[in-house]
């Protein structure tokens, strides 16, 4: 029995027709998925672009707010910047070396869920004024630096064998020269070391007591200032030789350009001591007994030693005026580190 096969050309061809409608509509749909997928790939690397520009010119604007004190501790601001808001936050905190830094949180997001996070870190530098003690010798293990509040704080109140910065040392005793010529400050006690001269210029050593008189411009809130010609100014001590503190109320900046002592017990000291000598000696005696040795600072060119249980506290704010008369250098919040999320 033979078989017989039929082929009609008119199905084969029909067929192959079909066949080729259907690839060509599968490419053509291959084609315009493709091409969507591109437009929305280039939609979302646009966005992802302006969500990540937005969040670094934020970040610039960020920095310099902190650096001009506009964005404060704690604080959030909304900045619009090509359409996109972005949450600025900052924070005073420490770093994992546990020095003081802002922490500046950058946080961009447009309507679609599209977000850039930065995360900045700014070094709180340190100067003069942020210290209790600072020394270009030792600063003897035994004495313990309180902050304002009264905490012990000695790890972060005291430095030692540094370099000190340029100090305008005759600045400071021009300013103790004008006040003296004004008639603001009549008389200084022999404690101070004076010699006893009642000038605050005596050459001797000083071992006694005396009263500080002041005129009458005198800050009766806070003896530290005086008032000359409507300007607030503290007052400034100079003393050529040895200066001895005890047994009286001291205030304000003491220049000295020999050893210092400090007797606690009776006496109070309200300011900042500038020790000029560096083969010379700031020596605190006594215990601390409820009195602090000084409450203010001391920046000393020699070796600060101490018997008994010196204590001191730290001021801010008398600090922070002496360092008018150094030339610290101090970068404004230089940024340490910078971080995408």
């Amino acid at each position: 029995m033979k078989t017989r096969i039929i082929f009609r050309e008119d199905g084969i061809i029909g067929a192959i027709f079909i066949l080729l409608m259907v690839t060509l509509g599968t490419l053509a749909l291959s084609a315009y998925l493709t091409m969507q997928n591109e437009v929305q790939n280039t939609v979302n690397h646009t966005a992802h672009l302006q969500v990540e520009y937005s969040a670094n010119a934020a970040a610039y604007y960020g920095i310099k707010a902190l650096r001009e004190g506009l964005i404060g501790n704690g604080e959030t601001e909304i900045v619009n910047v090509a359409g996109v808001d972005v949450e600025l936050y900052a924070e005073k905190t420490v770093n994992a070396d546990n020095d003081s830094i802002w922490l500046l949180n950058v946080y961009s997001a447009n309507p679609k869920e599209i977000a850039s996070e930065i995360e900045i870190e700014l070094a709180i530098p340190r100067g003069l004024e942020n210290y209790a003690i600072s020394s270009e010798k030792d600063v003897q293990d035994n004495i313990v630096a309180d902050d304002e509040g009264g905490t012990d704080d000695t790890d972060n109140l005291i430095q030692e064998n540094i370099d000190l910065p340029d100090i305008d040392v005759q600045g400071l005793i021009d300013m103790s020269v004008l006040q003296l010529g004004s008639g603001v400050v009549s008389s200084f006690p022999t404690g101070a070391g004076t010699g006893g001269s009642g000038s605050g210029h005596g050459s001797g050593s000083g071992s006694g007591s005396g009263t500080i008189t002041y005129g009458d411009s005198i800050d009766s809130l806070d003896p530290f200032y005086y008032w000359l010609d409507g300007e607030h100014l503290p007052h400034i001590i100079y003393i050529d030789g040895d200066a001895t503190f005890k047994n009286t109320v001291y205030h304000g900046i003491y220049v000295v350009t020999g050893d210092v002592t400090i007797q606690c017990g009776q006496e109070e000291l309200w300011g900042v001591v500038l020790q000029l000598d560096p083969d010379g000696e700031v020596n605190m005696k006594g215990t601390h007994g409820g009195r602090y040795h000084f409450s203010g600072g001391l920046v000393a060119y020699g070796e600060v030693t101490g018997n008994g249980n010196p204590e001191v506290q730290h001021v801010y704010e008398y600090m922070k005026i002496f360092t008018d008369y150094a030339n610290q250098n101090i970068e404004n919040l230089p940024v340490t580190c910078w971080r995408y999320m």
